[in-house]
């Protein structure tokens, strides 16, 4: 979910179709829908050319990027890993969905945005190896650039696979499942450590709570199994 200018969008997912005694039938979907306040529900828009699940999605400048994953259609092993990035214009719907070549097939990435950049971190690639990769798009050139890794952590073996980000004043932070937060310099050269978590968790979301202040949402721990609390994470470097 995404979203722009009091406006709430859906892209994608995935839905089982089988049964808990029957075989594994997980299929992605290509649903792209917003959320009407006044009428409280949801209605439909132009949905992506196929459909995608376990991916990422920002917005800069009403203009709505969907990043790595795959398409699932029943099994795993077929599963279809994206090269490209699929981009959707909120200010002319009219012009539909196109594409942008992606130097990454990966799933499970953490995605934010910071100045004209969009920030892709870490994740799973098409071998099943976890990843501290960092890349950027940066918008006005269509350029691509690799960034510094996320810090190695010889205790995480998960690296960043479901890592959460979110721009917050201007920088990138980023929580994964070592149970730190890390945020990106300036100059986009290296990573700093800004907070910790008290219970590390992947699959989650990161948003901005107050000044100085985030909260990590949802998620799961290997240790704890689904989280269902909150937490606060005041940023304590000021790094730059």
């Amino acid at each position: 979910m995404i979203a722009w200018e009091k406006r709430l969008f859906r892209v994608g997912g995935m839905m089982p179709r089988n049964e808990v005694s029957q075989d594994w039938d997980v299929h992605s979907l290509d649903e792209f829908k917003e959320y009407r306040f006044d009428h409280n529900e949801w209605v439909p828009m132009r949905s992506m050319p196929e459909g995608r699940s376990s991916h990422e999605v920002v917005v800069h400048e009403g203009v709505v990027y969907v990043a790595g994953g795959w398409s699932l259609q029943g099994n795993e092993d077929e599963a279809k890993w994206f090269d490209h990035l699929y981009v959707f214009d909120l200010n002319r719907p009219e012009t539909g969905w196109r594409t942008i070549p992606q130097p990454f097939r990966k799933r499970a990435i953490g995605a934010a945005v910071t100045g004209d950049s969009l920030i892709f971190i870490g994740g799973m690639d098409v071998d099943d190896k976890v990843s501290d990769s960092v890349d950027a798009y940066h918008v006005s050139s269509g350029q691509w650039k690799s960034l510094p890794s996320i810090p190695e952590d010889s205790a995480n073996r998960m690296k960043s696979f479901g890592a959460a980000a979110v721009s917050h004043n201007g920088r990138v932070y980023l929580s994964d499942y070592s149970g730190k937060v890390y945020t990106l310099s300036e100059d986009m050269s290296h990573w700093l450590v800004a907070g910790k978590l008290a219970h590390p968790r992947f699959f989650h979301r990161l948003e901005c709570f107050s000044d100085g202040e985030l909260v990590a949402i949802g998620g799961a721990s290997r240790k704890l199994g689904q989280m269902d609390t909150l937490e606060i994470i005041s940023l304590v470097t000021d790094s730059r």
